[in-house]
């Protein structure tokens, strides 16, 4: 494998909070991908959450995403879950356009709060342009996957604080309470 840049790849995983930053203004700077124009064909189900596809994660926080009913949910996940399998195929047979048009249709039908699943798409695509040693568009994909990951690690975060927040207000009465109805099975047990 030969990379001009080897380093890019480590950084899809690692990278600091001030090289995301620094990444991300560069490509703000830049024009987007090409992938959009691409992710015109959408099934008929999709139109509920179409709202929520566009915007990107860096000012919309707050903004709960539409969401699909399960059996819709699964149904398009097992659609992106193909067009993926069929692009890593093309992949490891060095076609990499076209690998590159099949992960941009996995990531046109899979549901866009479904975060993890994006982002390694994101970053499946990134891999393809470093191939094709498209280097901004590998940049602008790769950032986007971390994009994902940084929203999950924050929701993850968040979950944690709020656990530990009811845990600390909740140290006697109530709290003990909560964590019972949760599955504390031990302390019911001794009390």
């Amino acid at each position: 494998m030969n990379l001009n840049r080897p380093h890019t790849l480590s950084n899809i995983h690692t990278p600091s909070h001030a090289q995301r930053h620094v990444l991300a203004d560069k490509i703000k700077m830049s024009s987007k991908p090409t992938a959009s124009p691409n992710t015109a064909p959408a099934p008929e189900t999709q139109e509920p959450a179409d709202p929520s596809t566009k915007p990107d994660a860096h000012g919309d926080d707050d903004a709960v995403p539409a969401r699909f009913s399960p059996e819709q949910e699964q149904e398009l996940l097992s659609e992106s879950n193909d067009h993926k399998t069929q692009a890593n195929a093309l992949f490891a047979s060095k076609k990499y356009d076209t690998a590159l048009s099949k992960y941009d249709e996995a990531v046109a039908v899979c549901p866009n709060y479904l975060d993890f699943e994006v982002a390694v798409l994101k970053s499946n695509i990134a891999a393809c342009h470093l191939k094709l040693e498209e280097w901004k568009s590998a940049a602008t994909a790769a950032t986007e996957s971390l994009t994902r990951l940084e929203k999950l690690e924050k929701a993850d975060a968040d979950a944690a604080a709020h656990e530990a927040a009811e845990a600390a207000e909740g140290g006697g009465g109530r709290g003990g309470d909560r964590e019972q109805r949760r599955g504390g099975g031990g302390a019911r047990a001794r009390g």
